[in-house]
Formats: C-alpha cells, structure tokens, sequence
C-alpha cells in the first residue's frame, strides 16, 4: 500500500479532518492533502511524529508488511533463521553470547546497516535516503530509545 493510502486510511480511523491532522502534527492541512493525493511525501521527522501519532511502526507506515525487526538494527526477520538465541528482540549480527556491543554509536550502527546493502530499494534508493530513513527508524528502537 502506498504511503497516500496509509496515512488516509489511518487518519479517517481515528475520525480526523485534514485540518485535525495538520494541527498535531504542526503542518498546513494542504500538506497533508498533498500526501493524501500522492502529490509529495512528508519529510522523515513528520513520518516520525506521524507514526507517533497513529502508534504503527514507521516501517507500515512507509508501506512495509508489519514485521518483526531487529530492536538495533532495524533489519526485519523474514523468519526465525536469524534471531538471536540468546534474545529474541535481536538479530544474530546484533547480540551473541556477550550482549550488545556497548561500543556501537547510532551513527555507527546507521553506517553499517548500509554497508550491508540490507536496504530495500523501495524505501531507500540511494545512500542519502536510506541515512534519512534509518537516522528516523533507529530512535524507535529498544536499543536506541534511551
């Protein structure tokens, strides 16, 4: 599902006009008609406050399948294969049997996410949206929210 859709779908779910929306999330309603019609797409941090606001992970919002990703990375678990046995919240790459690397910045973390080349094309197309989307992603996670 598009974007456009998702956000007015979510928006009629909770019985709010355009207008409603723009004020809490401090737009213009013609902003948000622009979403709604397909027309521009809001920028990461109102995709950040959107996803707050309607309590959905930002990866339904940008129209992924609700899914299971790792709590410090963000990489989704297409099944059970790569969870960490010793947490099931992580990824293997992301916690062994010594926990969370302590050492790992956010940045860091950002970094190497896209030097996996895990970014699906659809979300991120390029290295600069793939850092936008991931430097909105990660503070939602366990590790990071803090």
């Amino acid at each position: 599902m598009q974007i456009a859709q998702i956000i007015t779908n979510l928006r009629k779910e909770k019985n709010l006009s355009q207008e409603d929306l723009a004020q809490k999330l401090f737009v213009t309603r013609q902003a948000v008609s622009k979403w709604e019609c397909g027309k521009a797409e809001p920028e990461s941090d109102i995709m950040v406050r959107i996803s707050g606001e309607f309590g959905i992970p930002l990866t339904t919002l940008m129209g992924a399948p609700e899914q299971v990703i790792c709590q410090s990375c963000g990489w989704p678990f297409p099944s059970t294969e790569h969870i960490s046995k010793f947490n099931e919240n992580y990824c293997e790459w992301c916690y062994d049997e010594n926990g969370l690397d302590q050492a790992i910045t956010m940045d860091d973390m950002v970094q190497h996410v896209i030097n996996m080349g895990g970014a699906p094309k659809e979300f991120w197309p390029d290295e600069a949206t793939a850092r936008r989307f991931l430097n909105a992603l990660l503070p939602e996670l366990e590790r990071w929210r803090a």
